[in-house]
């Protein structure tokens, strides 16, 4: 069954949502802190914190396109892929439509079955 789109007024929630800060969280621990005790990030790694970076107007379209390639390089599924530019659009500001979310994955799984 497709995938039914979410209410205008369930987005704006989930956009403006704010998760209350735990102080027992380990992450919020200094001492647990990833980050500075290491060096080298993989290329993975990367990827993933591009996944919630988010991009300003001007600067989504190819936010995402390469954010599209890089899973497909990868070898993630259609609707992994799929998925995950939803997710990842939602830390753009503003977000695309999803119009616009279709057609740049469509037009990166055209480019990478042309090379093939």
């Amino acid at each position: 069954a497709p995938i039914k789109e979410p209410s205008a007024t369930l987005l704006k929630m989930i956009a403006n949502y704010q998760a209350p800060i735990n102080k027992h969280h380990p992450l919020n621990n200094p001492k647990n802190d990833w980050s500075k005790h290491h060096t080298s990030k993989k290329w993975t790694g990367i990827v993933l914190d591009n996944l919630v970076k988010g991009a300003p107007e001007g600067q989504r379209n190819d936010y995402m396109t390469r954010l599209c390639g890089q899973m497909i390089h990868a070898g993630a599924d259609d609707n992994t892929i799929w998925l995950l530019l939803q997710y990842t659009n939602s830390f753009n500001s503003p977000p695309l439509e999803n119009k616009e979310l279709e057609k740049i994955l469509s037009s990166i799984i055209r480019e990478e079955i042309g090379k093939s």
